[in-house]
């Protein structure tokens, strides 16, 4: 995939919390293993954020300097008004 779009190995990012992520978290620049992930993407990744429910994505976004952390929006998932989307 970086091949075919061009875009350079160092300038790309992987989330992954399983073994079918291990080979994924290595060959990226920066591999990202989520809180929950299994101890083996943990040991492989070069960073762990907060687990999946714990808006994990969002978190190592923000950390690695992607998105800025007031860009978070909260929208009411339907009729679960104390329930949030990003």
């Amino acid at each position: 995939m970086l091949e075919a779009t061009g875009i350079d190995i160092e300038n790309s990012y992987a989330f992954g919390d399983g073994l079918n992520d291990l080979e994924m978290l290595k060959m990226v620049g920066t591999g990202i293993a989520m809180g929950n992930a299994v101890d083996e993407a943990k040991a492989v990744a070069d960073y762990v954020t907060t687990s999946c429910s714990n808006d994990g994505i969002w978190n190592g976004l923000v950390r690695l300097g992607l998105i800025k952390e007031d860009l978070k929006v909260k929208i009411p998932i339907k009729e679960e008004r104390d329930h949030y989307v990003i």
